[in-house]
């Protein structure tokens, strides 16, 4: 699911928007500095368009390899963000896939935690070619829907720059935005476990005939993961423009169970692990502006299989900001309650 926080500004005209918000009933927030806009105090709303493309491979020493994919997966998300609480849902546009994807964020100082489940069924075959010679493929496409695929992850990334403005890298800066362009290294670690089954399920003779190719009945795969990357924000226009750059590579290693050929099996898994964004928002009084990509992917290998999954994301977000619009914070029931809260996360 989509989580991305938003922006502040209070005058179209000057550069002053994004350094001095209205503070009317703000309580608790972050003041700006030279190289960062003050936080968004009051409350956003934000909708957007999105695709999504998860892609799973598993290939054995011995065997063929299974590569398969949901396609472009089109979704309107609408999400409301205050102070540290994102809340919202994406509406898929078609019936593509089964399951679900879910994702939270939230940042602490320089510290940026993220949490991910994804659940998904139906997928579909990517690579026919390789078993053309001896399957007949007479429906257009292969939908594996006996075939299912489960990851979580927990992840920590820590900005050591105090000028790089966090939230300008890895969400939207609209909420906070870089005012001066500035980079900044980044270390991380990463738990993430990674899952997969063939199940009894009724579907079409051709997907029958690719799994029964399969050696691998099952998979869980468990890695621990260190990283270290760098992540760039180009501010223009004291901050109404921001480019934000970021990719974080790991090393990743860990223990793995499985059935193959109905024996379970016990290895080490070692592999590599990355995730990469790129953002250009437009901030304005009312609102902001978003265009993004985003890049998550993991390698594992043991000495009976490959496992490969990535996900991408491009979006489209508008942000409205709700205290331009009369909703400030202490309007908001609980919010005494939601300031107490941010002062622990952000230790301040």
């Amino acid at each position: 699911m989509l989580f991305s926080i938003g922006v502040y500004a209070t005058d179209i005209e000057g550069y002053d928007v994004l350094v001095h918000p209205d503070t009317t009933c703000a309580e608790h927030f972050t003041a700006s500095t030279e190289y960062i806009s003050a936080q968004q105090p009051h409350p956003m709303f934000e909708v957007g368009y999105r695709y999504r493309i998860p892609f799973f491979g598993v290939t054995p020493n011995n065997g063929l390899p299974l590569y398969c994919d949901t396609e472009m997966q089109p979704l309107i998300s609408a999400f409301l963000y205050w102070k540290w609480l994102k809340i919202g849902y994406n509406i898929a546009l078609k019936p593509i896939n089964k399951g679900f994807n879910f994702a939270y964020n939230i940042n602490m100082g320089r510290m940026h935690l993220a949490f991910s489940i994804a659940h998904i069924r139906n997928l579909r075959l990517v690579n026919e070619s390789d078993y053309s010679q001896f399957i007949d493929f007479t429906d257009d496409e292969t939908r594996l829907r006996a075939f299912r695929s489960t990851d979580w992850d927990i992840n920590a990334e820590w900005v050591c720059n105090k000028r790089y403005a966090l939230l300008s890298g890895y969400d939207y800066s609209y909420h906070r935005a870089q005012l001066k362009s500035q980079g900044s290294g980044i270390v991380g670690f990463t738990f993430g476990h990674n899952a997969f089954n063939k199940r009894n399920f009724d579907e079409t003779e051709q997907a029958d005939a690719v799994l029964a190719t399969l050696p691998l009945e099952k998979a869980k795969i468990n890695t621990f993961n260190l990283g270290a990357g760098y992540g760039h924000n180009f501010a223009f226009n004291g901050g109404r423009w921001v480019l934000g750059l970021l990719c974080v590579p790991y090393v990743a290693a860990g223990p793995a169970s499985y059935t193959m050929n109905g024996e379970e099996k016990d290895a080490f898994d070692y592999g590599f692990r990355a995730n990469g964004r790129v953002n250009l928002t437009y901030n304005y009084r009312f609102g902001g502006i978003s265009l993004s990509g985003e890049y998550n992917g993991t390698f594992l290998k043991n000495s009976d299989f490959d496992y490969k999954r990535e996900v991408g994301n491009i979006r489209l977000n508008h942000a409205f900001r709700l205290g331009e619009f009369g909703l400030k914070n202490c309007k908001v029931p609980g919010h005494k309650t939601m300031d107490r809260i941010q002062r622990i996360l952000t230790g301040e």
